[in-house]
């Protein structure tokens, strides 16, 4: 099998068989942009259902944010054609991450053919971490895509 090589190699609109993001911020760094703009600022990055599971534990956000920005890479758009709030990460009964994408971010995903997330976050008292990976497949997504404003009743619990 002949490799490909050339601009036919490499097409930055389509995706392999998976693809995966990382990220890491300082849950200090979310504290500080919490207090400086209050609502301001975690109403454009955190939905009202992270919020809730949040509440009072900048770490945990902080988890939260490092998963959007490694969504995005995922996506291989980065954050801007993709809003914040498009990308959610809540939980299972269990506090398994759990991977919710709404708007641009669901129809990037589509159109890149990735069905199956996987979300990992942790975080220790000077920084929080989030890996995803993302796989193509043909059978029903494992990700809820909804449209913009759908609100999922659900029991989040705090990730370990």
């Amino acid at each position: 099998m002949t490799p490909l090589v050339g601009p036919a190699a490499w097409d930055p609109d389509a995706a392999g068989p998976s693809e995966a993001g990382i990220d890491a911020i300082e849950p200090a760094r979310i504290a500080a942009l919490a207090a400086r703009w209050g609502e301001r600022f975690l109403g454009r990055v955190f939905t009202p259902a992270e919020r809730a599971a949040c509440a009072g534990r900048p770490a945990s956000l902080a988890a939260r944010f490092a998963a959007k920005e490694a969504v995005a890479k995922a996506l291989g758009t980065g954050l801007g054609p993709v809003a914040w709030r498009e990308i959610e990460i809540g939980a299972n009964s269990r506090g398994k991450p759990v991977l919710i994408l709404h708007g641009a971010a669901a129809a990037r995903a589509a159109a890149l053919g990735l069905r199956h997330w996987s979300v990992s976050l942790t975080h220790l008292t000077g920084l929080a971490l989030a890996v995803v990976v993302a796989t193509k497949g043909d059978e029903p997504s494992a990700v809820s895509h909804q449209p913009e404003g759908a609100t999922t009743p659900r029991d989040i619990a705090s990730e370990r």
